[in-house]
């Protein structure tokens, strides 16, 4: 005989199978651990922030962070550039900003190197550990959105 179990959940339906009795007990005993993960998996996507409108189909935003979508149209520097643009006036430290460079499929080993010269170049402001776009670097970015909107 078979036996099955639907459970009803605010996001959709789960569904447990098995051919004995015992192996839908064992399913259920660890039900509650599935669940956990479930409903965590469930919040942290409905947290993660939208997106800036003048950013879609640039970047992306996920629950592990910022993505840029675009990664063969732009620089290591316009990369590092559209980071921090997203971060806001709070901005980033240097070890922040190696994740959403990995997310974006962007690998690259020297981005202290390229930020320390954004910073020459007067894109970058450095306080304290964190660098924040200049205003100049702010304008920067938005012609580099623009010119990845055209």
């Amino acid at each position: 005989m078979k036996y099955r179990i639907v459970i009803e959940r605010p996001f959709g339906r789960i569904e447990l199978e098995a051919e004995e009795l015992e192996d839908i007990l064992n399913q259920l005993r660890s039900f509650p651990e599935w669940m956990t993960v479930i409903d965590q998996s469930i919040m942290e996507r409905a947290l993660a922030p939208e997106p800036k409108e003048e950013l879609r189909g640039i970047m992306e935003f996920t629950v592990d962070g910022p993505a840029i979508i675009v990664p063969d149209k732009v620089t290591s520097k316009e990369a590092i550039g559209l980071l921090l643009y997203v971060s806001g006036p709070d901005g980033l430290e240097p070890k922040e900003i190696s994740r959403p460079l990995s997310l974006s499929g962007i690998a690259m080993a020297g981005y202290a190197a390229r930020m320390s010269e954004m910073k020459r170049e007067g894109l970058l402001l450095r306080e304290g550990d964190k660098y924040r776009l200049s205003v100049r670097g702010g304008s920067w970015v938005e012609e580099i959105i623009s010119r990845l909107r055209a």
